[in-house]
């Protein structure tokens, strides 16, 4: 299993043996012992993989859960995102979003989640910020993530969400390893 999840996570990376060793910095020898299962894969290199690659070491060793840690799991890494405050500005535009693409009006809104009317008008035009309780009962009644209520991002460290679809070169490039993989 652990030979090919190896594998699984170089081909999704879009990474050849050598490229994967690379990131990984260490000798390909070395790196294809691990894949081929000749060499044991040490703790080091466990680390590494979490660290560099975001390897959900959980499922490396034991097939459960997801390939890769999700950028919105919660880290507890300190990090300094100095925009909470600017995106929480505009979580009346979310939550009138929301509001809008449910068809609800005040009333309705306010029956189907028990905030008051009064206050439903408040958050809608940014006189007033939710309370853990308002949160609550949107994210009871919604698909929705309260970092994106809040902040209008479900990623850990970015700024808005127009950032998290902007893409890097080496994003951009993976993805093109991705689709070439696919259509091969």
């Amino acid at each position: 299993m652990l030979r090919d999840n190896l594998k699984k996570i170089r081909v999704t990376l879009g990474y050849t043996q050598e490229e994967i060793a690379e990131k990984l910095n260490i000798n390909v020898r070395t790196y294809r012992g691990y894949e081929y299962e000749t060499r044991g894969l040490p703790t080091e290199i466990l680390t590494l993989l979490s660290e560099k690659l975001k390897v959900n070491l959980n499922w490396l060793l034991t097939d459960n859960g997801d390939m890769f840690i999700s950028s919105g799991e919660n880290t507890l890494e300190k990090c300094n995102n100095t925009n909470v405050l600017k995106g929480m500005d505009s979580f009346h535009k979310r939550f009138n979003q929301l509001q809008k693409e449910n068809n609800l009006n005040d009333l309705e809104l306010s029956k189907l989640t028990g905030i008051s009317e009064s206050k439903i008008e408040k958050l809608g035009i940014g006189k007033r910020m939710p309370s853990i309780d308002d949160l609550i009962a949107l994210k009871s009644n919604f698909d929705v993530s309260i970092d994106w209520l809040l902040f209008g991002t479900t990623c850990k460290n970015a700024q808005s969400q127009e950032e998290v679809l902007t893409l890097s070169n080496e994003e951009i490039n993976i993805l093109k390893k991705l689709a070439k993989n696919f259509n091969s």
